[in-house]
């Protein structure tokens, strides 16, 4: 209440200024100040009692029955969101636009430019004090309680005639909040479908055939959100490639299918320590179509023939640059187990998916890891690339996959597609041994989204 009460006398005083004569009772008391005057003060000072919004303190003594007039500086009463006066009667230019210290009202009026300089090196100081450090405004103009009448003062120098004008306040709205809905999981959508195709004459005189290669590729992605589940990771993909050639030298379908791989993966793991996550990793790969050889009914794959699950145990690291240019996620499984079925052993020999002759099924227990990174080597060229391996101890089976995507505009797109493929459990090759491998080099539409 005593700092209330002070604050306004202050404010009181500093508009009327005010004189105390020592016969009155106040002689008593004791009104602690501390003096600060502009002359003397330095920048730093003023700059520094600008920003305080503790009122000044005087001390004065009453002696031999003289009277003291005190006029506390408005520069150190609390700061109040206002306007700046742009419109200072000191910021005045004659007809040929050079600034006037004052105006020219034909009487002696240095004790109004003084006043008006000061005051505006005032204004100027708390001005700068809100802008600079807003945390220590406390009220706003506006929203006070009983707000005090601003003036405006217009000076028009052609007239020689001042005006005293009522500020009045534009109503502004109130910002509304918006609720916002918090989105658990991720999705993302991509789809792309490529083709190649040649035409030859019959009478091309190098020779060749006419032949259309067509290659699908869909990628769906659903994961947990990281920004509210921060300790959680779970993440599924399903992925589905098929790639049919045109074959003019298999007369009875004409066609051949160079890749056709249905894929799920699922990842759970809770946060460790910084990146790293307690890790469960599933992933299962098929067909879905019936792959024959070249001009026979033999059967070389179809749907569950082959098969191939694996679950691993372990530990995951998972970043991603501030950017999301880069992202890499790294799957370590000391314990793994791995599954291969073949369904049609009647029409399929199973020796060829490493699993024992007669039987449908080969379980096998060992270790695996896997790396997937995606990076945005500039705004049109994306590198996708995924390693994967697994070991019984006995026989190592691999795959590493790598895309490089050429985007041309929204729609269209250019694509080269490796795959590199190790498994020393199948039959050895003449010439690539246990080696597989599988390029495809190709153009056409391109479509992604997500939510």
């Amino acid at each position: 209440m005593k700092k209330f009460v002070t604050l306004l006398l202050i404010t009181l005083v500093s508009a009327i200024g005010m004189e105390i004569n020592a016969n009155t009772a106040l002689a008593t008391d004791t009104l602690v100040v501390k003096p600060v005057l502009m002359d003397s003060a330095t920048n730093s000072e003023v700059d520094t009692l600008a920003m305080s919004v503790i009122a000044p303190e005087l001390k004065w003594d009453v002696v031999g029955g003289k009277s003291v007039t005190v006029k506390p500086n408005y520069l150190f009463i609390p700061l109040i969101f206002e306007q700046y006066p742009t419109d200072s009667l000191v910021a005045a230019s004659d007809a040929n636009g050079a600034f006037m210290s004052g105006l020219n009202l034909d009487v002696a009026d240095e004790w109004l430019n003084k006043s008006l300089e000061e005051r505006n090196s005032v204004s100027k100081l708390r001005f700068d004090a809100m802008v600079n450090r807003p945390q220590n405004v406390q009220y706003n103009e506006k929203d006070l309680p009983e707000p005090p009448k601003s003036k405006v003062i217009k000076a028009d120098p052609s007239k020689r005639s001042v005006t005293i004008e009522e500020r009045t306040f534009e109503n502004v709205p109130t910002a509304q909040s918006e609720k916002v809905k918090v989105r658990n999981w991720i999705h993302s959508f991509s789809a792309s479908v490529q083709v190649s195709q040649a035409y030859l004459s019959e009478n091309w005189y190098q020779g060749g055939e006419n032949n259309v290669n067509v290659l699908g590729d869909f990628v769906w992605n659903v994961k947990l959100n990281p920004n509210v589940y921060k300790k959680l990771l779970f993440e599924n993909t399903v992925q589905y490639k098929v790639s049919v050639n045109s074959a003019s030298q298999d007369s009875i379908r004409g066609y051949t299918i160079s890749q056709d791989q249905f894929q799920i993966n699922t990842k759970l793991g809770y946060k460790a320590i910084k990146n790293w996550y307690y890790s469960t990793n599933l992933r299962f790969k098929t067909q879905l179509l019936n792959n024959y050889k070249i001009n026979t009914r033999d059967m070389k794959a179809s749907v569950l023939s082959p098969a191939d699950l694996n679950i691993g145990v372990g530990m995951t690291y998972s970043t991603a640059l501030k950017n999301s240019k880069l992202k890499f996620d790294l799957s370590l499984s000391p314990l793994s187990m791995d599954m291969k079925l073949c369904r049609e052993i009647k029409k399929i020999d199973p020796t060829s998916f490493g699993i024992e002759s007669g039987k449908h099924v080969k379980a096998s227990f060992g270790s695996n890891v896997e790396a997937k990174m995606t990076w945005q080597l500039s705004r049109e060229m994306i590198w996708t690339s995924r390693l994967f391996a697994f070991t019984d101890y006995e026989n190592v089976q691999g795959d590493w996959e790598n895309t490089l995507n050429f985007t041309i505009n929204k729609y269209l797109s250019t694509r080269i597609y490796v795959h590199l493929r190790y498994d020393n459990s199948v039959d050895k090759h003449d010439t690539w041994k246990y080696w597989q491998f599988n390029e495809i080099l190709s153009f056409g539409f391109n479509y992604r989204f997500s939510m």
